[in-house]
């Protein structure tokens, strides 16, 4: 069974950062431990951990620009984040809501796992991801860039002139029976600060997004970009993939709420502030 999205793991990561030369903060203990890969055999004694109590779950709070930071340890089953409320809160960040998310702790059955869930924040809570299929409205982060993808299904409610990236002329559009002229193909637009920027109309199967001037979805100058950063490509049944092509910085996709189960972490941005929550270590075989 295939998944929308997949977040892009501490495993990952890791390797991402070693081939970039990252050495030195990829084998650093607050990346690496209990990310390992359980290699023992069934006669090794592990380190103990807790079989009755719910696992501990860490929240770290990037210094800039470092894979490292203040780790808070979780023992209550709630955390709020805001700009203004909550437990952890961020009042030099314009772009963090007063209440912007909450952490909480969740049971279903026996089963526990942490939901990382956006508050109707103004800005959005935006997850990294290795690769995910995008719907209608879908947001994500690449650099210091924010893009909204259009689904051409859902355009005749916004018959706006589309802007081909790669020529910036106007594209044709088709008239829907009744309605506004509309266009006839997906479209995805990079986000501002004062409203819609470009528009690019997705008319091949394949985009690189990135700072190289090959690249028809360019960051020029966009420093916290790699020269191809990722692959926005269509697939046989036409929907629209984003995958991260191994960056340093990633790409983060905007979701509602993310779950982390035992054993497993993801990482998350608010604003300008970028995180890693961890629900308890690996478990032993």
């Amino acid at each position: 069974m295939l998944t929308k999205t997949m977040l892009e793991t501490d495993e990952e990561i890791r390797r991402t950062l070693e081939d970039l030369g990252w050495r030195e903060i990829a084998t650093d203990q607050s990346i690496d431990k209990g990310t390992e890969r359980n290699s023992y055999s069934k006669t090794t004694e592990v380190a103990f951990r807790p079989t009755l109590r719910t696992a501990q779950a860490c929240l770290t709070v990037f210094d800039d620009g470092q894979a490292t930071g203040e780790i808070i340890r979780l023992r209550n089953n709630q955390i709020v984040i805001g700009r203004i409320e909550g437990e952890l809160r961020f009042p030099n960040d314009d772009q963090i809501s007063g209440r912007h998310v909450a952490i909480s702790l969740q049971s279903i059955g026996r089963v526990k796992r942490w939901v990382i869930t956006d508050l109707q924040s103004r800005n959005g809570l935006f997850v990294r991801v290795g690769k995910s299929q995008l719907a209608d409205n879908d947001e994500f982060l690449i650099g210091s860039g924010r893009y909204r993808f259009h689904s051409s299904a859902m355009l005749h409610s916004n018959p706006s002139p589309i802007i081909d990236g790669s020529s910036r002329t106007e594209v044709p559009a088709t008239r829907a029976y009744g309605g506004p002229p509309v266009a006839s193909a997906d479209v995805l637009c990079e986000i501002l600060a004062s409203g819609v920027g470009a528009r690019y109309l997705l008319h091949e199967n394949h985009y690189w997004i990135g700072r190289d001037k090959d690249c028809v979805i360019r960051r020029a100058g966009d420093y916290f970009t790699k020269g191809q950063h990722a692959l926005l490509s269509r697939s046989v049944r036409g929907n629209w993939v984003v995958q991260n092509n191994r960056s340093l910085n990633g790409v983060w996709l905007r979701m509602p709420h993310a779950h982390v189960e035992l054993g497993s972490s993801c990482e998350f941005q608010l604003g300008e502030q970028r995180f890693r929550f961890r629900f308890g270590n690996a478990p032993a075989d």
